[in-house]
């Protein structure tokens, strides 16, 4: 469950696994504006507890021109300079 990331990353971490990548999914990127919201406050919530080296992968399975453009505008703002967004069509 979402709510639950942290304990389960650092449990992982704790039982000797390594973190290479989050992979956060979203089915459709209209806006953009609610993607950017729910992004804002997982950064907000876990940013200090992912390392700068594990990539974070933003991928919807489809995105409008206009969603796809504010998400990567959004993206800049956060502090992790591993992360990207790649909608699938």
């Amino acid at each position: 469950p979402p709510g639950e990331f942290d304990k389960r990353m650092k449990r992982h971490i704790d039982d000797g696994g390594k973190v290479h990548t989050i992979v956060i999914v979203d089915d459709l990127v209209g806006t953009g504006k609610s993607l950017i919201a729910n992004l804002e406050e997982f950064m907000q919530k876990y940013e200090n507890d992912i390392p700068e080296a594990v990539a974070i992968r933003v991928i919807s399975l489809f995105a409008t021109a206009e969603g796809q453009k504010r998400v990567l505008q959004g993206l800049q703002k956060f502090g992790h300079s591993n992360i990207d967004f790649r909608p699938c069509e």
